[in-house]
């Protein structure tokens, strides 16, 4: 009996260690770039500026997802959590506010440092 709670307990704790943990990150453009294109993770590119401003360019992949919109915080919250989000905005203002809806929502997710004009000062194309 006492085997055999043993197990069980090494058995969670197995399950715990390897569950995957939310991770959330703020990362330059040089690692976001070099994230997109060497994981094997499943991420999601999310563009968290205006309707005008990911019209006139967003980093290729990128979904429109805006901050300011009413339904933001309710459609966070019903974002898959086995997804990796990259998000990022403007300058990197907006996407902070995002960024603490989306760690509390529990999701794991890599916030662009300076936003997409770092994104183009880095040499990255739109």
């Amino acid at each position: 009996m006492k085997r055999l709670q043993i197990v069980l307990v090494l058995g969670f704790l197995l399950l715990a260690v390897t569950a995957q943990a939310q991770k959330v990150i703020d990362a330059s453009p040089v690692e976001v770039h070099d994230y997109i294109n060497t994981t094997t993770e499943k991420f999601l590119i999310l563009d968290v500026r205006t309707i005008q401003e990911y019209s006139e360019g967003h980093i290729a992949g990128a979904e429109f997802f805006p901050v300011s919109a009413s339904s933001f915080k309710r459609s966070v919250f019903s974002l898959p959590k086995n997804v990796t989000y990259v998000v990022y905005c403007r300058s990197g203002n907006r996407s902070q506010h995002a960024k603490k809806i989306m760690k509390d929502a529990g999701l794991s997710l890599i916030h662009l440092d300076g936003g997409i004009r770092a994104w183009k000062r880095a040499g990255f194309s739109i």
